[in-house]
């Protein structure tokens, strides 16, 4: 294991590195890279956490035995753990092994004191959804004693950078390549390589795309908001993007939507799709008291557009796809219902089928983690028998795992999917 180097800036930037094992076996190749001082207050009453703390306190890396071969897959689970004293927690990093089933829930890192535990850097609160594009990279918030806090970033550190990532869509990621400003790509992460080249779409206030399924065209639907606008009907336009190589397709539409808070526009029954016969569709509700729908058609390959009126359509009761991740067959009725834990709503609806969840857990009331392929789950409940285990799922051979939870661990959790690398 290399030695951790530390730089003090006048800037106030503190970098520092360090790698966990040779093929980055341990969960995260755990380094500090970055502490960047925000002017944010912190939460909570006052904090007893230590000043000036080293951004990693301790690493317990894999023994030579313990080193995993290419290509296992594991959870990454981050925690916060009280350490005694009033509001004092150290964030932590411990993994499990699905493969090695006989392997204990191990702690491999102890970060530092903080209030928060260590999440990915791109997450589900990011509102183009980038979340598993680069599990090597956490951040950390931790209070600085002075009302603020700083966040530290780690990570497995390359010199060089292939491309930017910007968000996921399906199987699919919209990248930028490093030096360009303008624009993105689709990407492959399977295939790994570049798909289709997008131009970016005129600035509007409400935006919305989607990409087909092979990756290499991209529907946006754009809406602008006229002054004084307090919900009804928007104008905007469906815009078709074929792979970099044809012009755009551009046409009027029109939305219902009301105003949102935090967000300018809601809209009200919109639904934007790639059919199998190679067409875009956008359907959009008419209105309130109206039972069709508003649709516009394009055939992707001519470019042609089919506009008219059909009946209200609902989206699928079932959904084939839940926040970017396939859903099985098999699990379509179990996760009706649970649409609103995002792609985490795979894990119960998994557990609920095969009996071992007996109700349909709230939102407050579990942790649980998917891989982007949604085929690998990890849930532990909040309460109950079931919370004292962490509990595997794998969804195409409908195994399970269970390892005992640690003492300690409070319900601060984040469950993070990563293989080592190939």
């Amino acid at each position: 294991m290399k030695r951790a180097i530390q730089h003090t800036s006048s800037a106030a930037v503190l970098a520092t590195s360090a790698e966990l094992s040779r093929r980055g076996n341990c969960l995260i190749a755990l380094a500090a890279l970055l502490s960047l001082v925000m002017d944010s207050p912190a939460q909570g009453p006052r904090k007893v956490i230590p000043k000036d703390q080293k951004p990693v306190l301790h690493v317990f890396p894999p023994s030579a035995a313990e080193q995993s071969k290419p290509g296992i897959g594991k959870f990454v689970i981050f925690t916060r753990e009280p350490v005694g004293r009033e509001w004092d927690f150290i964030a932590g990093a411990w993994e499990c092994i699905p493969s090695s089933p006989e392997t204990p829930f191990t702690k491999r890192v102890e970060f530092c004191h903080s209030s928060w535990n260590c999440a990915p850097l791109l997450n589900t609160l990011v509102a183009d959804d980038s979340n598993g594009m680069h599990p090597r990279f956490a951040r950390l918030q931790v209070d600085t004693g002075t009302g603020g806090y700083a966040v530290n970033l780690y990570g497995k550190f390359r010199q060089e950078i292939p491309f930017i990532p910007l968000a996921t869509d399906g199987g699919s990621w919209l990248v930028r390549k490093p030096g360009e400003t303008e624009g993105c790509w689709s990407y492959s992460p399977k295939q790994r390589q570049y798909l289709a080249h997008f131009v970016d779409p005129p600035p509007a206030v409400f935006s919305w795309s989607k990409l087909s399924p092979d990756g290499k065209s991209r529907a946006w639907v754009l809406a602008s908001m006229p002054r004084g606008w307090q919900g009804g009907m928007l104008r905007g336009r469906l815009i078709l993007q074929r792979d970099g190589k044809k012009a755009d397709v551009s046409v009027p539409i029109e939305l219902e939507a009301f105003p949102g808070s935090g967000v300018p526009v809601i809209p009200k029954g919109i639904q934007l799709t790639f059919s199998a016969e190679g067409e875009v569709q956008f359907r959009a509700w008419r209105g309130d008291n109206e039972a069709e729908d508003r649709v516009w058609n394009i055939n992707i390959a001519t470019g042609k557009l089919n506009a008219g009126v059909a009946p209200h359509s609902q989206p699928a009761q079932d959904p084939e796809v839940l926040d970017g991740v396939p859903v099985p067959e098999y699990l379509r009725s179990d996760v009706r219902g649970l649409e609103h834990f995002g792609r985490s709503g795979l894990a119960p609806a998994f557990l609920l089928h095969l009996g071992i969840l007996k109700e349909r857990p709230e939102y407050p009331d579990c942790t649980a983690g998917v891989s982007r392929d949604g085929r690998h789950v990890l849930y532990r409940a909040g309460k109950g028998p079931l919370a004292r285990f962490f509990i595997y799922g794998d969804l195409l051979t409908r195994q399970t795992v269970r390892w005992e939870s640690p003492d300690g661990l409070d319900n601060s959790l984040e469950f993070v999917w990563v293989e080592t690398p190939d």
